[in-house]
């Protein structure tokens, strides 16, 4: 037969209703619940019909307690996908940018197709365009769009065009 759930840290149940009030995590709120009914006495059985809980999560919240402290309750961050570059890569790839394009990877300008391409061709992953970009807003960089002039365009007139520019108002 299984053995019932019991604290066995000592803590006062100020201390838990104390740490309730302040956490702002609704899954670290129910946990400290948990854990602040059984100090009060609530069997397992009350306190499933209490706040609805399977009695396996219960006696792992109190075994995480017991073990860990708030700790052991604190909701944690999942780890999510595994990044396809490690930081060595990515630290290249840092380089790559603030140095310029190479000679090797035949471009004036980096493009996100230009970096699919030479990451493709250096690491052997493949990202999608947005996959790139993604990217580079993770490494802190941004878009730049270089703005084109045309070819009949006179500079100076332009500049004296802005110097004599009025705008137009109502008298």
């Amino acid at each position: 037969m299984r053995k019932p759930a019991q604290v066995t840290r000592e803590i006062s149940l100020e201390e838990i209703k104390r740490r309730e009030r302040e956490v702002r995590d609704a899954g670290e709120k129910r946990r400290l619940m948990g854990i602040r009914l059984k100090l009060e006495g609530y069997s397992v059985s009350e306190i499933m019909r209490i706040m609805p809980v399977t009695q396996c999560t219960l006696l792992t919240w109190v075994k995480n307690f017991n073990e860990s402290g708030f700790e052991g309750l604190v909701t944690k961050k999942p780890p999510g996908r595994k990044k396809y570059l490690d930081n060595d890569q990515l630290e290249i790839v840092r380089k790559w940018l603030n140095d310029g394009p190479m000679e090797k990877h035949d471009c004036c300008f980096w493009t996100g197709a230009k970096l699919v391409e030479a990451i493709e061709k250096e690491f052997g992953v493949r990202y999608s365009l947005n996959g790139m970009y993604d990217l580079l807003k993770d490494l802190n960089y941004c878009r730049k769009v270089v703005k084109t002039r045309h070819h009949k365009s006179d500079p100076e007139k332009a500049e004296e065009f802005k110097k004599n520019f009025r705008v137009w108002s109502r008298q």
